[in-house]
C-alpha cells in the first residue's frame, strides 16, 4: 500500500505560486517529488485555474485582443503572448484570426518582412535546399518555399531534393560541340537508360576508365564512380559512373537513345554534319573495333540495319569509301543487328584521318591501337608495287620486241 506525503503549508503555497507561473508538469514533478497525478488533485482541492479563455467561462484576458494583435504585430510571438495571458496558444491564435491577423509560422522571425529576398534565392539556386536556408534565419522551410513561389522562382523537384549527387543535367540540351557529339554516341552504344529509376549508367572494361572519367568530369558529376566484377573473361572488371535525372532520360528518350536501344536505334539526322564524325567517334569507341591479324588491318561497326546503314552512307560521302555488303551477326538469332567492315591499310589510313579529326576526346586504348598500324608504310609499299609492276610490263615487252627484231 503506498504511502503519499502529506503537504506542508509551505508546498502549498509555493505549488499555487508555481503553477500560476506556468511551470510545465515535469518541471512540478521533479520539484515537488511526487507524481503528476498528486499534484493534479492537490491543485484541483485548492481549485487553482491557469485559465483558458474558449473553455472556462469567466475568465478575462489581462490585455484586450486588440492589444493582443498589436503586440503580435510588433513581434511578440503567440507562444510569448499565450504566457503573458495565462491560457493556451490556441486561444492566441484564434483571436488573431478573427481579427484577420496574417500569422507568422510558429519559428519565423519578427522580422519576415526584411528577409533578404535575393541573398535566399541565390542560396536556393546554388544548392542549398528551403531546409537549411530556414535553419539560417530561423523561420519554417515552408515559408522559404512560400517566399520562393512569390518570387517565381523555379523550384527544384522531389528527385532533385533527394538526390543526393549533383551533376549538370543540362549538358545533352543542345549537343552543339566534339565532347557533346562523342558522348552521345558512346551513350547510344554503351549506355544504358532506365525511364523506371530514371537513370542513365556508362560501364566499360576497367581498362578504358579514361573515358568515364572524362565523361564524368564532362557532366560536372560529384558521385564517385563505381566498380565491379565483370561476366566474361576478356572483362573482369568493369568501372562506371550513373545519373539520376528524370530531365536527362526523357532528353535522351527524344534523341532516340531511350530504353531497350538495342533493335530500335537510329542515326541522329538532327545532328549537325560538321559533328558527325565527333559522334561516329564515340561510338565506334563503345560497339566499334580495330582487329589485326596476320599483317592486315580491319575496322568494323555494329548496330541496328538501319543505323549502319546510315553510318556506312556518311562515311563513303565523305571519305569516299566503297559500299561493300553489311554483314549479319549471329544469323541464327534471325534480328537486325548488322556489321560493316572495312579493310586494307590505305582505307584505314582514310578512316582514321577522318575519323580522328580533330578530336580531343576518344577512348585512348583504341586510338593507339589505331595509330599503332603502319599505314603510311603500307601505303608506300603499294604505291612501290604499283610502280615495280607497271615498270616490270614495260620491261618485258620491250624485251619481247627485241627478240623479234633479232629473228
Amino acid at each position: 500500500m503506498q504511502i503519499h506525503k502529506k503537504w506542508s503549508e509551505i508546498e502549498i503555497s509555493s505549488l499555487l505560486e508555481d503553477y500560476k507561473n506556468y511551470l510545465s508538469q515535469q518541471e512540478l514533478t521533479q520539484k515537488y517529488g511526487r507524481s503528476w497525478s498528486a499534484i493534479g488533485s492537490k491543485l484541483y482541492d485548492l481549485g487553482a485555474k491557469r485559465g483558458y479563455p474558449s473553455t472556462h467561462k469567466g475568465y478575462r484576458l489581462p490585455i484586450t485582443k486588440a492589444e493582443i494583435a498589436v503586440l503580435y504585430l510588433t513581434g511578440k510571438s503567440i507562444q510569448e503572448l499565450s504566457v503573458m495571458c495565462g491560457c493556451g496558444a490556441d486561444n492566441i491564435s484564434e483571436h488573431l484570426r478573427k481579427l484577420n491577423v496574417p500569422l507568422r509560422g510558429w519559428a519565423e522571425p519578427k522580422n519576415r518582412l526584411q528577409l533578404p529576398n535575393s541573398d535566399i534565392v541565390d542560396m536556393y539556386q546554388s544548392g542549398i535546399t528551403s531546409k537549411d536556408i530556414s535553419k539560417i534565419y530561423g523561420c519554417s522551410a515552408v515559408k522559404i518555399g512560400t517566399l520562393l513561389d512569390e518570387l517565381e522562382i523555379k523550384k527544384r523537384t522531389l528527385s532533385e531534393i533527394l538526390r543526393k549527387y549533383n551533376f549538370d543535367e543540362s549538358f545533352f540540351d543542345a549537343v552543339d560541340s566534339e565532347e557533346k557529339a562523342y558522348f552521345l554516341g558512346l551513350l547510344y552504344a554503351d549506355g544504358s537508360v532506365s525511364q523506371k529509376n530514371k537513370s542513365v549508367r556508362l560501364r566499360l572494361q576497367i581498362t578504358d576508365k579514361d573515358v568515364v572519367e572524362k565523361f564524368s568530369v564532362a557532366v560536372k558529376s560529384t558521385r564517385p564512380l563505381s566498380y565491379e566484377s565483370g561476366r566474361t573473361v576478356n572483362c573482369k572488371h568493369i568501372v562506371g559512373v550513373t545519373l539520376i535525372s528524370k530531365h536527362l532520360v526523357n532528353k535522351l528518350a527524344e534523341f532516340g537513345c531511350g530504353p531497350n536501344k538495342t533493335f530500335t536505334l537510329t542515326f541522329p539526322e538532327w545532328l549537325d554534319p560538321k559533328l558527325h564524325h565527333h559522334f561516329i567517334r564515340g561510338y565506334f569507341d563503345g560497339d566499334g573495333c580495330i582487329t589485326l591479324a596476320g599483317g592486315k588491318a580491319a575496322f568494323s561497326l555494329v548496330g541496328t540495319d538501319e543505323f549502319i546503314s546510315r553510318v556506312q552512307e556518311i562515311m563513303i560521302q565523305k571519305i569516299g569509301l566503297s559500299k561493300t555488303k553489311l554483314g549479319t551477326r549471329h544469323p541464327e538469332r534471325n534480328n537486325n543487328i548488322r556489321s560493316v567492315v572495312y579493310s586494307g591499310r590505305y582505307v584505314m589510313l582514310k578512316i582514321r584521318e577522318w575519323l580522328y579529326k580533330d578530336a580531343t576526346v576518344y577512348m585512348q586504348r583504341k586510338y593507339d591501337k589505331f595509330f599503332s598500324i603502319p599505314i603510311e608504310l603500307e601505303v608506300h609499299r603499294k604505291s612501290s608495287r604499283s610502280y615495280m609492276k607497271i615498270f616490270g610490263v614495260l620491261s618485258k615487252s620491250i624485251r619481247r620486241k627485241k627478240m623479234v627484231a633479232l629473228v
